[in-house]
């Protein structure tokens, strides 16, 4: 599954990625996420991180 992202978006994305990094102190798997916009900013409101993570040995 590919997701094509706008300059703005894909600008939004990056920092969003580096603030839920920052915030959890883990890494984003926004690469897993079909709405990864939506599922970090939802993460960052409720100060819960996400539950998707990628699966064991799945090639992204």
């Amino acid at each position: 599954m590919y997701i094509y992202l706008n300059k703005d978006d894909s600008a939004k994305l990056d920092r969003l990625m580096r603030e839920y990094e920052r915030v959890f102190h883990e890494r984003c798997y926004a690469y897993c996420m079909s709405d990864p916009i939506a599922e970090i900013e939802k993460c960052l409101k409720t100060g819960k991180p996400s539950k998707i993570k990628p699966e064991p040995e799945a090639l992204y």
